[in-house]
């Protein structure tokens, strides 16, 4: 991995890394957030305009405080945003409990948990990093006078200004078309249906 890295390849990188830090660790076996991943962390700055992904702006900025610590879990005082972050496959080994049966949270466990829904977030630009270009700020993506010029924007682009007309178009192309699979399906030589399992 490059020792150092401008902001822009940073940026650029940052959707592969969570793929890379399951393999990130130190001889012991116990893991952390890598060098890289925390100065990455630390060099961006995360948004949303959706008021639904804040958790996960609330869980980033909790990793960004505890980068650099040896803490194996995150302390009780801190409030860490589970709900809407920790996707439900990471839960069992997120959430853990000690001798005294009380929940506490795995922080390297966490951390890959929380970089996987970034990453997910960030893909459908829920989630955007100020000074991204492919990451930016959705609300960029439209021309700047796009209100003013919709017209002829959905006229260029083949479509039509009207909702409900487009709606309803759309699903009776998915109504025929899902009439004739249903139709050619018995006679379809590359479909196999079979009992296993109860068909």
């Amino acid at each position: 991995m490059k020792q150092y890295w401008t902001q822009e390849e940073l940026i650029e990188h940052f959707t592969f890394l969570p793929n890379e830090v399951h393999f990130i660790g130190n001889k012991t076996g116990e893991t952390r957030l890598g060098f890289a991943i925390g100065e990455l962390l630390s060099m961006l700055e995360f948004r949303s305009n959706n008021e639904k992904y804040q958790p996960i702006l609330k869980a980033l900025h909790l990793i960004k405080q505890h980068i650099g610590s040896r803490q194996k879990y995150f302390p009780v005082c801190d409030a860490v945003p589970i709900r809407d972050v920790v996707l439900p496959k990471f839960q069992k080994v997120v959430l853990e409990t000690d001798t005294k049966v009380e929940l506490r949270v795995n922080r390297i466990n966490y951390e890959i948990s929380v970089l996987h829904s970034l990453r997910d977030k960030l893909r459908c630009k829920e989630i955007w990093v100020i000074g991204a270009n492919r990451y930016r700020n959705p609300d960029e993506d439209l021309p700047m006078d796009f209100e003013e010029r919709r017209e002829d924007y959905y006229e260029n682009l083949g479509l039509s200004l009207d909702v409900e007309s487009m709606i309803s178009k759309l699903q009776k192309d998915l109504h025929h078309s899902l009439n004739r699979l249903n139709i050619t399906i018995p006679q379809n030589s590359k479909v196999s249906i079979s009992n296993y399992r109860g068909g």
